[in-house]
């Protein structure tokens, strides 16, 4: 059986509006950090550890639960 090409999934009906939403709503999330690290850094005068703070407040709460996505996402497949 041949598969599709990866370019393919753009054609599907159900697809197309998944990949949208998600591009509108990383294009967004993106203009918000901005836009808070702007106010952060004018509200601070400059100062590069309130730019710091911003981004390190940005950073943790994914990296403090991407461990816990990733033994439970392990533990499924070690069971199969």
């Amino acid at each position: 059986m041949r598969r599709p090409p990866l370019w393919r999934v753009f054609g599907t009906r159900s697809y197309f509006p998944l990949w949208m939403a998600q591009v509108i709503s990383s294009t967004g999330d993106s203009i918000g950090l901005i836009a808070i690290l702007a106010i952060a850094a004018r509200i601070s005068n400059n100062s590069g550890a309130a730019v710091s703070l911003v981004m390190f407040a940005r950073v943790v709460p994914g990296s403090s639960s991407a461990p816990s996505a990733v033994s439970s996402s392990t533990d499924s497949t070690a069971a199969r």
